[in-house]
C-alpha cells in the first residue's frame, strides 16, 4: 500500500548496525523484488525489506525482513510517508488510499547517541580525525530523529544517554 526506500550513509557500529545518517532514494528493481517477495509470502502488515546492494556490480542480496517499524522511521515521516498514520487510516478508518509519493534525497540523522558514537568509532578505527570530524559536522543542518526545539523532552533524554555512555567509557566499560 505504501513504499519507501532509503540508503544508509553512516551506521554504528561502523561494521554494520543502526543507521545514524540516511537518505531517501528509489530503486525500481529493489521495489519489484520486495513486492514480489512479500506477495509470495502472503505478507500482511508492516515490513522492512533490507538489501545489501553492491554498488560495483549492482547485485542485491536480501539481508532480512523486519515485521515491525524500523529505527529510521522518522525519515519516512519527514519525507511524507507517515507509515503509522497510514496504518491507522487503513485499520481504524477502513480507508483505502493512493500510495503517497515521497521526497527523494531527504536526509535525516540520529545524532544522540548514534552519530556521536559513529564519530568516536570512526576516529578510533580510521585514525583520520580531520575527515571524520569534517563528515560529522557537514551533517549539522540535517533533520534529526530526536533532537527538536518543538519537543525538548526527548532531546533531554538523549543527552542523558550520551552522558551515561561517556561516564561508562571513563569507568572502562564499553
Amino acid at each position: 500500500m505504501a513504499l519507501f526506500m532509503h540508503k544508509r550513509l553512516r551506521e554504528y557500529p561502523v561494521t554494520g548496525g543502526a543507521s545514524t545518517l540516511r537518505v531517501s532514494m528509489w530503486n525500481k528493481r529493489l521495489a519489484k523484488y520486495s513486492i514480489k517477495l512479500l506477495k509470495e509470502m502472503k505478507w500482511q502488515g508492516v515490513a522492512m525489506v533490507e538489501f545489501k546492494l553492491d554498488e560495483k556490480n549492482g547485485s542485491a542480496n536480501l539481508m532480512e525482513i523486519n515485521r515491525k517499524f524500523w529505527g529510521s522511521l522518522p525519515l519516512t515521516i519527514n519525507a511524507r510517508v507517515d507509515f503509522p498514520y497510514l496504518l491507522y487510516r487503513y485499520l481504524v478508518e477502513k480507508e483505502n488510499f493512493k500510495p503517497p509519493s515521497y521526497k527523494l534525497n531527504a536526509k535525516q540523522r540520529w545524532l544522540m547517541p548514534g552519530d556521536i558514537l559513529w564519530l568516536y568509532s570512526s576516529i578510533v578505527n580510521t585514525h583520520n580525525v580531520f575527515t571524520s570530524i569534517k563528515d560529522f559536522t557537514a551533517s549539522f543542518s540535517v533533520a534529526d530523529d530526536i533532537v527538536s526545539l518543538d519537543d525538548p523532552a526527548p532531546t533531554v533524554g538523549a543527552f542523558f544517554d550520551v552522558f551515561k555512555f561517556i561516564h561508562r567509557c571513563f569507568k572502562g566499560a564499553t
